[in-house]
């Protein structure tokens, strides 16, 4: 197993960034990352991701398979097969206090394949994490600002 993650303090109420971090219809207007989103937050449903990658736009196939609204929610995802290459996505908040949030964006990966990606995953795919982490911090933040 090899894992990643990234963790970003938000200054926004968990309930504004579930918001926003569910808000699959609006992600095209602030994530760098994962641009579209088909499908719903249902667990046992797939959905289909668009994701920003140096080589252009993937799309991948993933299954929803955890939700604890407010929290956290996962989906699982592989390559040709399982056992090649699979893993699970999981986005999750907890509150710091009534008006602060961190957000924990973790990903594991399983499979033969893991050790030949193992490079590209510790950076680009870190890197996407931690991009997209902070424009969800911008976005959750901008929301918050008193006009």
């Amino acid at each position: 197993m090899f894992e990643i993650r990234n963790d970003i303090e938000i200054g926004g109420p968990v309930e504004r960034v579930w918001e926003v971090l569910t808000g699959f219809d609006r992600f095209d207007e602030w994530n760098p990352v994962i641009r579209k989103v088909a499908g719903t937050l249902t667990v046992g449903k797939d959905v289909v991701i668009s994701v920003a990658a140096p080589t252009g736009h993937l799309d991948w196939n993933v299954a929803v398979v955890r939700i604890d609204p407010g929290r956290e929610f996962a989906w699982t995802f592989s390559e040709r097969h399982p056992w090649l290459y699979r893993g699970e996505h999981t986005f999750r908040l907890e509150a710091i206090d009534a008006h602060r949030t961190r957000y924990v964006d973790r990903e594991t990966f399983h499979g033969l394949l893991v050790p030949l990606r193992k490079r590209r995953l510790g950076t680009t795919t870190k890197a996407g994490m931690v991009a997209m982490g902070e424009a969800l911090k911008q976005r959750v933040e901008a929301g918050n600002r008193p006009v």
